[in-house]
């Protein structure tokens, strides 16, 4: 059984375990909801933008396109920039983004030098971001599933904050986690710094 997405139908059922029929017939019908109505940004609602998406050619980041409402580049490193935005996935002060200067989709993409110096722009970001807000612990994560550009979310996590003994939820951005303009405006003067130091 399979999903056309030209035609937007469901086509030639041919089910192999009848047991599971029901199952299987349902997971299509979800999937095909998604692809037809959008709801998110991710590759589940939106499969041949996101593949068009990850071509250099098209990319959005690579042709200089506006960026997201809200998104600012802290600063230029070797290999990478380095982006936050008021509005913080997980709620969570001073969570921000490394983005490759080159393009790659995945990781295992990358040649050895610029994996090599990705990840070191990647460490210097975490250890500001460490310094300038006191965090317990840095989460680093590869998704790459609403923008196909190779980009490492980095999320300071706080004894207090909303996720214990679980995983962030990127979609929770309300409240800010910062009180004003102004003290999102310290927190990316303070990675400037830190990071222009290094």
């Amino acid at each position: 059984m399979s999903f056309s997405r030209k035609s937007k139908t469901i086509e030639e059922p041919q089910i192999f375990s009848p047991e599971r029929e029901s199952e299987i017939k349902n997971k299509l019908l979800l999937c095909t909801d998604r692809q037809c109505t959008r709801k998110r940004y991710s590759f589940h609602y939106r499969y041949d933008d996101y593949v068009s998406e990850s071509e250099e050619s098209n990319c959005p980041c690579c042709n200089n396109e506006p960026q997201p409402d809200g998104l600012k580049d802290i600063t230029e490193l070797e290999y990478s920039w380095v982006t936050a935005e008021r509005k913080a996935q997980g709620r969570l002060f001073g969570k921000c983004h490394v983005l490759s200067k080159k393009h790659y989709v995945h990781l295992f993409e990358m040649p050895k030098d610029d994996l090599t110096g990705f990840m070191g722009d990647v460490q210097k970001a975490a250890r500001a971001l460490q310094e300038v807000t006191g965090a317990v612990k840095i989460n680093y994560e590869i998704h790459g599933n609403t923008g196909a550009h190779l980009h490492c979310h980095l999320f300071p996590r706080y004894i207090d904050d909303d996720f214990p003994s679980a995983p962030i939820d990127y979609r929770v951005t309300e409240p800010s986690p910062y009180e004003s303009e102004e003290e999102f405006q310290w927190f990316f003067n303070k990675m400037q710094e830190k990071l222009s130091g290094i």
